[in-house]
């Protein structure tokens, strides 16, 4: 296997009632107990010699030797899903995700996808489902003329951005160098200087080749299956097929990139991010603003903001940059660069540690948007001080006044990302980091606005995926996964029921 292949809805009014029966109509599925052991009977093995006849790639299934350890490296990570598919299909083309969907229907199967594979809930293992790991399809082009590119679901977005850079061009790839551009997009995609290049990365979606409940492959944009369009930019787990390619719109890659970064004591975290907030709130220039709350070298908890300007020269960037140099909390920092010269890749590889990067360490997250950065900061840091393992940290994104572009589905975000991630070395330390993360997560909640989809703790609160949306937006993923997957073959929103 490849390296790609191993990190306020009103609920009573808009379900009226018949809760049960708007969920069934939207395809959500319970997740089921589990200890590690699906409780289907395995499929009787002509029916998967006959799947083996029709695919390139692997099949796997839960009665062979091996099919454990292919459960588990389904996994990037240390911590491992409870729950696994008792068929596995490792696709490596358009033809096996294909052959894959219909024998899935004529068996009575659920069908369960894993992209780039980066979830840290592994919400893509679910028992009694046909698992269709993408994890192969990698491939990518690229037109200079019109800025756009194919590319395929598991290719990483620091690929995108290697590929991408001798033609001058760039796109708002998620911020860790290994993660797949397919759950990362579908599920919106809040990434390199997105603020500045769409707003959230799947607002850069031009259209998308998609394999429906049906088993049909089929293009879809703005005039091909509208619907299908609208939900590929931003429904998460709720996208009703599979999807083997992006068709994106790139942009012009800064010929100037420039980082400010500032080390704080975690006591003033709170303060530096009311300034920062106000600071962001109209700015119009292509800069990313975003704080880290962790353990520093000498094991002391800091705040470290860092300020990235995408430029077209060093002085323009240095202008950007300059409003956050004259701060207070610039002013107060325990140490500070500014303007430094970086640059995209660069960018990709900070701020993650090796460990984590390597899926050498235990993870889980959880996160909320909000318009009370400054009161989040706080609770979150008061969390941090006490942190279950030095790796734990919390990243805030401040986000400009722009407004949503709308025509997606992606369409709850507010003028901060803060999210929370737990992170442990020990295989003991499952119960005391995730009752930190839950606890951390519990005190953000009074100033929650809504959720990031591809970063929830739908473990411990599945419900919260209703609110990744808008009350309208929710309706329509409802009537589109009715319409285009009427007989619920693809698995959607783990855990609502």
């Amino acid at each position: 296997m490849s390296t790609q292949s191993r990190a306020e809805l009103e609920l009573g009014k808009l379900l009226a009632g018949d809760r049960r029966a708007f969920l069934r109509r939207l395809g959500v599925a319970t997740l089921a107990a589990s200890t590690g052991a699906t409780g289907a009977a395995p499929l009787a093995e002509d029916r998967v010699a006959l799947l083996r006849k029709s695919i390139r790639g692997t099949v796997i299934a839960q009665d062979e030797a091996d099919w454990p350890a292919w459960c588990e490296t389904m996994v990037w990570q240390q911590r491992k899903a409870a729950q696994r598919p008792p068929l596995i299909v490792q696709a490596l083309n358009e033809t096996d995700v294909i052959e894959a969907v219909r024998f899935a229907r004529r068996n009575g199967l659920k069908v369960a996808v894993r992209s780039g594979g980066h979830s840290a809930w592994a919400t893509f293992m679910r028992d009694d489902s046909l698992l269709v790991d993408l994890s192969q399809l990698t491939r990518s082009s690229f037109n200079r003329d019109d800025r756009s590119a194919v590319v395929q679901p598991a290719l990483w977005g620091s690929r995108l951005i290697e590929r991408a850079a001798p033609l001058g061009l760039a796109f708002p790839v998620a911020h860790c160098a290994q993660v797949g551009l397919g759950g990362y997009l579908i599920g919106g995609g809040l990434g390199l200087n997105h603020d500045a290049w769409g707003h959230m990365a799947c607002f850069s979606i031009r259209g998308a080749d998609v394999v429906t409940a049906r088993g049909e492959l089929i293009s879809v944009d703005a005039n091909r299956h509208p619907d299908l369009y609208w939900a590929v930019r931003g429904a998460g787990q709720g996208f009703p097929g599979i999807v083997t390619k992006l068709h994106l719109a790139l942009q012009p890659r800064p010929r100037q990139v420039r980082s400010s970064v500032y080390v704080l004591p975690l006591e003033q975290a709170a303060a530096a991010a009311a300034s920062l907030q106000e600071i962001t709130v109209d700015r119009r220039a292509a800069v990313e603003v975003r704080m880290l709350l962790a353990q520093g070298a000498d094991a002391q908890p800091e705040a470290i903001v860092s300020v990235n300007a995408f430029a077209a020269s060093a002085d323009e960037a240095r202008a950007s940059l300059a409003p956050f140099g004259s701060s207070e909390f610039a002013k107060e920092a325990l140490s500070k660069t500014e303007a430094q010269p970086s640059s995209l890749e660069k960018l990709l590889l900070e701020g993650v540690d090796p460990t984590l990067r390597a899926g050498l360490a235990s993870y889980a997250v959880d996160s909320i948007w909000t318009a009370r950065a400054d009161e989040a900061v706080a609770a979150a840091a008061e969390h941090i001080a006490r942190a279950a393992s030095p790796l734990t940290h919390a990243v805030i994104a401040f986000k400009s006044g722009r407004v949503v572009p709308g025509g997606a589905a992606c369409s709850r975000t507010d003028r901060a990302f803060v999210g929370l991630y737990s992170a442990w070395l020990e295989p003991e330390g499952d119960a005391a980091n995730l009752s930190w993360l839950r606890a951390a997560s519990e005190s953000l909640q009074p100033f929650a606005s809504g959720y990031y989809i591809n970063e929830i703790d739908i473990e411990a609160a599945p419900q919260r995926a209703i609110d990744c949306f808008s009350a309208r937006a929710w309706r329509r993923l409802a009537d589109v996964r009715h319409h285009y997957d009427p007989d619920r073959v693809m698995l959607g929103f783990s855990g609502l029921g």
